[in-house]
């Protein structure tokens, strides 16, 4: 639960690295923070952490963690990565508010999607359902719907 298992693409080796203190019991994501670093991203209910460490095959990963953290945007709610691109993390998320236990209420409550932006840490709501969807993808980039059709 305190290691990760790393392959190194150019040399077609795998490496073990320990993850940084207090980093799991969130909703992890390893993320693209560079070259030979690797980042971790911690989403807590009320903290954004970002980890990061240089890392090649040649040092075996001695190098210690970086650790950035940030208040989260919108602290109070049940986050889980849900999907993800080179850019771009699916969040849904559910406010801790609505009474989950003990609660006489027929209605569901909304639940939120967010797309993050791992570069920015930009938080952005984009659909709102009483349906919980448990994993989806990230389409983006896609030709203009009326473009003439060519050869």
């Amino acid at each position: 639960m305190d290691k990760l298992l790393m392959l190194d693409i150019r040399q077609m080796e795998f490496s073990i690295i320990d993850l940084p203190p207090n980093s799991h019991g969130g909703r992890l994501a390893i993320v693209e923070a560079g070259e030979d670093t690797i980042g971790l991203l911690n989403i807590g209910m009320r903290t954004l952490d970002f980890h990061s460490k240089i890392w090649r095959n040649q040092s075996g990963g001695t190098k210690e963690w970086q650790h950035t953290t940030m208040n989260h945007p919108l602290p109070n709610y049940h986050w889980c990565i849900i999907g993800a691109d080179e850019e771009y993390l699916l969040l849904r998320g559910i406010s801790l508010d609505w009474p989950w236990f003990g609660s006489s209420s027929q209605q569901r409550p909304d639940i939120e999607y967010f797309a993050f932006e791992i570069k920015t840490l930009l938080l952005q709501r984009m659909y709102v359902s009483k349906h919980k969807m448990m994993h989806a993808h990230l389409y983006r980039g896609f030709p203009p719907l009326l473009s003439p059709p060519s050869i």
